[in-house]
């Protein structure tokens, strides 16, 4: 199976004790121990969240979208999330800044 071929699987996660929502998309690690590169997506869009983190990961091992919450604490919701998807060699990775934020700022 060629790597263009392969679709990602896809976990939505809703962190109990945050409220956060993570969209993680995953194709296979590329090592014993892959980071999932994050990025927070500022509005509660969850489809826009799925739509971006399945489109991200057919050219990455994995990424997650992480939607707000009460709490702060994204990393660690989404170190839960890889715990309980029981995702092998999957890591939490460094937050991304938005693309649109970035090219706002060099404006």
């Amino acid at each position: 199976m060629t790597a263009d071929r392969h679709h990602p699987s896809l976990t939505v996660y809703t962190d109990e004790s945050t409220g956060i929502r993570i969209a993680l998309a995953c194709g296979r690690p590329l090592s014993r121990h892959t980071q999932v590169p994050w990025r927070r997506l500022p509005t509660g869009d969850l489809n826009l969240a799925v739509d971006l983190a399945l489109e991200t990961a057919r050219v990455r091992p994995a990424f997650a979208l992480v939607l707000p919450g009460v709490d702060g604490d994204e990393a660690g919701a989404l170190a839960r999330c890889l715990r309980r998807a029981e995702l092998e060699g999957f890591t939490v990775g460094r937050e991304e800044a938005d693309p649109a934020a970035r090219h706002a700022a060099a404006a």
